[in-house]
């Protein structure tokens, strides 16, 4: 008895078949990395997130209205804030400010990351300084620090005092403490279009995907029954 070949057509129909099974384990394996990238970026700003909240809470704990010499403890506007802290410099570093710690928070629209450092209060204001004379003014402009949340679409400071919130506080200026500082984060893909500036439309605000309000232990007393 004679064997029967494969003909041309049945041979068409496996190899269509070996493809299709071929491509559809391709594409499911695809997903499943694609979605362990996200979860790993999830997971990376997740903590980045609690490492900034936890960082902020920490200093405004210890956190100043000012020194003579080294300016305001608390500066900050919408998308920065600097603080002037008790706490121990790193290690690294020779403060000759003692135990005051400078923190500062910066958010770079046009990379949609937010940057932290933590130095030696008196070494950072010498740095700024030195920088700027040499820079020009534009070097507030240039993030410095660790990258401590990336894939942020906009950042948002607010500081509660007399009763209101604001989106700047300056306590050289106002000669205290703000009664809070609220965080808002809302994450997302930079617009390259827009360069990174969130667009003005009458759509509303999306709800923030991060929200914290740290409340500062050493503000005024009587701001404690002020509505936060």
């Amino acid at each position: 008895m004679k064997s029967r070949g494969f003909t041309l057509i049945e041979m068409l129909v496996a190899v269509a078949i070996t493809l299709a099974l071929s491509g559809a384990v391709l594409a499911y394996i695809w997903r499943l990395r694609d979605a362990q990238e996200r979860m790993t970026v999830a997971a990376a700003r997740s903590a980045g997130v609690e490492m900034l909240f936890t960082r902020l809470e920490d200093d405004l704990v210890g956190v100043i209205a000012g020194d003579p010499k080294l300016g305001a403890g608390v500066k900050g506007d919408a998308t920065s804030l600097t603080l002037l802290c008790r706490g121990t410099p790193p290690l690294s570093e020779t403060n000759r400010g003692g135990d005051l710690v400078r923190m500062e928070l910066r958010f770079d629209a046009l990379t949609g990351t937010v940057y932290g450092e933590r130095s030696g209060a008196e070494k950072a204001t010498s740095a700024s300084d030195a920088a700027e004379a040499v820079f020009g003014a534009d070097v507030e402009a240039t993030p410095r620090g660790e990258a401590l949340i990336e894939g942020v679409r906009e950042m948002r400071l607010r500081y509660y005092t007399q009763g209101a919130w604001s989106e700047s506080f300056d306590s050289g200026a106002s000669g205290g403490l703000p009664e809070a500082v609220e965080v808002a984060l809302w994450f997302g893909a930079v617009d390259e279009a827009s360069e990174g500036v969130v667009a003005e439309t009458d759509m509303p605000r999306p709800p923030p995907d991060r929200l914290r309000v740290i409340v500062v232990p050493d503000a005024p007393e009587k701001a404690w029954g002020g509505g936060l």
